[in-house]
């Protein structure tokens, strides 16, 4: 092998090493429950951390995780808002579910913040390993988890719709969702989980994204549909389940 090939590939394998890396470092930045509460307590207690909720102010008052301040992501101000904060400290960024906090957490380091770690799973997997929120106001249950067990322990198809009642896509799907249920009620079972009510259902079927549609059968996941689905899709999926 000649100078310039072993020149060539040292430089390529410290491009992979330096890209693996980076990687690494931005996996890191997203903590699970765990981790999360361990990080944000340290910080906190010491005064050199920031906890963000990047809910709507609606969310926010149905519970939060004790400490934080409200800053809602879809506000048209939150850009110019989310600049004022202090840089040198360590900002802790979590949402609902994830999806929010995880492009506020990108925007927060474009704009220079150093050091922003996003909850993982937002709220519902907060609330899910069994941490607490300040002021929590939980949502009715329709039924146990009991319930939903026995529901999908039988022989018929069922069609579970883990939704969010905040979730566009969810909104949209709904009157679809409902059409299966009342022309297809020889073939599948329709239960609908509210994921802010059920995040323990959430957690055990590793909910990661709204409106996720699954479908059980003596107990197994047979198929899960992540992302709004037309009423064709879900009804091919009925017939071929």
């Amino acid at each position: 092998m000649n100078t310039t090939t072993t020149g060539f590939w040292s430089l390529a394998a410290s491009a992979l090493f330096a890209i693996t890396a980076c990687h690494q470092a931005q996996g890191q930045q997203k903590l699970d429950p765990e981790e999360f509460q361990k990080k944000w307590t340290e910080a906190g207690t010491a005064g050199t951390g920031i906890l963000l909720d990047v809910r709507t102010p609606e969310e926010f008052a149905q519970g939060a995780i004790n400490g934080a301040v409200n800053m809602d992501f879809r506000n048209v101000n939150f850009d110019s808002i989310s600049g004022t904060l202090d840089k040198s400290k360590t900002i802790f960024v979590y949402c609902a579910a994830g999806g929010r906090s995880e492009s506020a957490a990108d925007l927060l380091r474009q704009k220079g913040f150093k050091n922003v770690f996003d909850l993982k799973g937002g709220i519902i997997a907060w609330e899910g390993s069994g941490k607490p929120l300040s002021n929590a106001r939980p949502k009715a249950r329709e039924f146990t988890a009991a319930d939903f067990d026995e529901a999908i322990m039988g022989d018929k198809l069922v069609l579970v719709d883990f939704f969010t009642t905040w979730c566009g896509p969810c909104k949209l799907m709904a009157p679809d969702i409902e059409r299966i249920k009342i022309e297809m009620a020889d073939k599948v079972i329709v239960i609908k989980v509210d994921c802010e009510a059920y995040p323990d259902l959430a957690t055990r079927y590793q909910v990661s994204g709204y409106p996720t549609v699954s479908f059980f059968r003596k107990g197994q996941v047979l198929r899960a549909l992540l992302g709004r689905q037309s009423y064709d899709e879900l009804a091919m999926a009925v017939r071929t389940l």
